[in-house]
C-alpha cells in the first residue's frame, strides 16, 4: 500500500456554488447564469444545499453530480478498484493498458523494475472471505505468490 497515490489533476473550483446554481435552475423560471453576481458565497451555497436539498430528503440529487474532480491514481489496490467500479455513480475510468505498456514485464525480468511496481499483492495479514471465514495471508504465501508473478513475467 505504500505505493498507492492519489493526486488531483483538476477540480471544480466552486463546487457548492455549482450545485446551488443547478438546484436553483430546477425551480426558477429565470436564467440562473444571469443571477450569478447575486449567488450566495461558496460556504453559504453549501448551507442552502444542506437545508433545501439534503435535509429535506426530497430525493432530488441530480445537482450534486455537476461538480467534477479528476484524480490520477497510482498503484490502485485491486479490491479498491473493484469497489470503485461496482459502486460508482457518474464515474469514468481510463486505465493503463498493458497492450501499450507491456515492456514493463521485461523490465521486471531484467531487474530494472521491482516486481511490485507491476504486480499488486495484498499485504500480509488476516482477511475474511465472502462466506465470513477468516484466513491468514502469510509471509510464506506472499513470497510464493511473488515468485509465481516473476515466473509469469518471464513467460
Amino acid at each position: 500500500m505504500h505505493r498507492f497515490r492519489v493526486e488531483v489533476i483538476a477540480k471544480t473550483p466552486n463546487p457548492q456554488q455549482v450545485i446551488y446554481a443547478a438546484m436553483h435552475q430546477d425551480y426558477t423560471d429565470g436564467f440562473v447564469f444571469d443571477e450569478r453576481d447575486s449567488w450566495p458565497s461558496e460556504s453559504q451555497s453549501g448551507e442552502v444545499i444542506v437545508k433545501r436539498l439534503l435535509a429535506g430528503e426530497r430525493g432530488h440529487y441530480g445537482p450534486l453530480e455537476h461538480p467534477q474532480i479528476v484524480f490520477n491514481c497510482g498503484y490502485f489496490p485491486h479490491s479498491v478498484m473493484q469497489q470503485a467500479r461496482t459502486h460508482r455513480v457518474s464515474v469514468s475510468f481510463d486505465v493503463q493498458s498493458f497492450r501499450y505498456t507491456g515492456n514493463q514485464f521485461i523490465d521486471v525480468v531484467e531487474g530494472k523494475k521491482d516486481i511490485e511496481d507491476i504486480f499488486y499483492l495484498r499485504p500480509v495479514g488476516y482477511y475474511t472471505d465472502r462466506q465470513g471465514k477468516k484466513y491468514h495471508y502469510s509471509p510464506e504465501q506472499r513470497t510464493a505468490d511473488l515468485e509465481w508473478c516473476l515466473e509469469a513475467a518471464k513467460r
